[in-house]
């Protein structure tokens, strides 16, 4: 009875079983994710079939119950070109496939220039909340230039309620308690009411930095050697010209490299009184000087850390993913930014069409939205004209050599070749 017992139960477990043809026919799919470089790609969404894993932070990823036999592994993930990939499962087995993607290339479709320039003929920093730039090369230098310069989510701010202020003379001294304190923050004699009457080459021009995420990224890479630039921003800021405004009075915005020179462009707030001695040069709305930084308050190695990776190193997508990343945690607690979308998704201009191939769509806490475009060639430019003969060779016309519509090299505001800025309101003038 007992052996009869026992059958009875073995074959019914070999009857759930199922026959041998049918049991053991899944395998488990394991692997990493990475770039080129062998980074883990964290994230990354893994499919074969119906079945799919998302990569954790070192790009491994873990698929259970994959039917034997030939499957087909697709990947997926920001910034990276989709990749798919043949693999053998066998069944009651981990199988190992490990998959390296290429990350996007940097480009910028023609379609997207004339929606962009379409957009920017009415643009408006101060009042709008959505932004076009385009961005060319992509250096360090460009991508700054490119996020800070004219943000409108950067520029939230109501100065109706300043007091008028007078400047008098020119005087920045470098505060209290800091190198150099009571120092100028500018040579004696080198302030300039226009750029044209600066040693600064159109070249050199071309090629402006700004200020303040230049002087971050030099207090990233050494803090004390950078201190002493980082006093000037104090210094012109500070000076309130005798008044008590909230916001300063005056700040620098662009830098230019000059064989082995700093100089910076100081821009004054409407509420400042100049007199006769400041004009609105270059057209923008604002009055500026120029002025030459004191070389107390920098070394060479300052200097050529600019005029290196800074302003020539040309980044790949990644390099820029990392720099994006860095710089808007930087910017958080101002603007709270966050990645809408990243490389290759299209993103709908309103009224204009839409942008099949943006590099990022960045929206701040405000509801500013920033399009980056961004492409890896470096555009041509060949003066027409020549120098004005006022100390620089300021060139009134240019000729461009390049793929882009004329119509939308048109836009770009000559001074800043490096990033089109393809904003009409506030174009940069030209040397006359």
């Amino acid at each position: 009875m007992f052996v009869r017992s026992t059958l009875l139960i073995s074959l019914a477990v070999l009857l759930l079983a199922g026959p041998p043809a049918a049991r053991a026919q899944t395998g488990t799919l394991l692997g990493t994710i990475s770039d080129t470089n062998q980074g883990g790609v964290g994230g990354a969404e893994v499919k074969v079939s119906d079945l799919t894993a998302t990569t954790d932070h070192t790009g491994a990823y873990t698929i259970q119950d994959v039917p034997e036999g030939s499957v087909t592994v697709e990947v997926k993930a920001d910034w990276f070109e989709d990749k798919s990939q043949a693999a053998n499962v066998v069944a009651g087995q981990d199988n190992t496939v490990d998959i390296t993607l290429d990350a996007k290339a940097l480009q910028v479709i023609e379609g997207d220039l004339a929606i962009a320039e379409a957009y920017n003929q009415t643009f408006d920093w101060t009042s709008d909340k959505l932004s076009i730039t385009y961005i060319a090369p992509p250096t360090r230098a460009n991508i700054d230039l490119g996020l800070y310069f004219r943000n409108p989510a950067l520029f939230p701010r109501d100065t109706s309620g300043e007091s008028p202020v007078t400047a008098g003379d020119w005087d920045f001294p470098v505060p209290a308690d800091a190198p150099n304190e009571g120092l100028q923050a500018f040579e004696e004699g080198s302030i300039k009411d226009s750029i044209c009457k600066t040693p600064l080459t159109k070249e050199e021009r071309d090629k402006a930095l700004l200020w303040e995420p230049a002087v971050e990224f030099l207090t990233k890479w050494d803090i004390d050697k950078a201190q002493g630039l980082y006093y000037v921003t104090y210094a012109v800021e500070g000076q309130k010209w005798g008044g008590s405004s909230t916001f300063a009075p005056q700040t620098p915005q662009r830098v230019y490299l000059h064989e082995g020179e700093i100089w910076v462009e100081v821009v004054f707030e409407n509420w400042v009184s100049l007199g006769n001695k400041v004009t609105d040069s270059n057209g923008d709305g604002y009055n500026e000087i120029f002025a030459k930084v004191a070389a107390a308050h920098y070394t060479t190695e300052v200097y050529n850390r600019l005029a290196g990776d800074y302003l020539t190193h040309k980044c790949q997508t990644l390099e820029l993913r990392e720099i994006l990343n860095v710089m808007l945690d930087d910017l958080y607690s101002r603007t709270k930014p966050m990645f809408t979308s990243v490389i290759g998704v299209p993103y709908d201009v309103p009224g204009q069409g839409i942008l099949q191939y943006p590099f990022v769509v960045l929206t701040h806490s405000d509801g500013s939205v920033n399009v980056l475009l961004v492409d890896s060639i470096t555009p041509e430019i060949k003066n027409e004209c020549g120098g004005d003969g006022d100390g620089g060779g300021c060139s009134c016309s240019a000729a461009y050599n390049s793929r882009f519509p004329a119509a939308v090299l048109a836009l770009i505001p000559l001074p800043f070749l490096a990033v089109f800025l393809l904003r009409r309101k506030h174009r940069r003038g030209l040397c006359s």
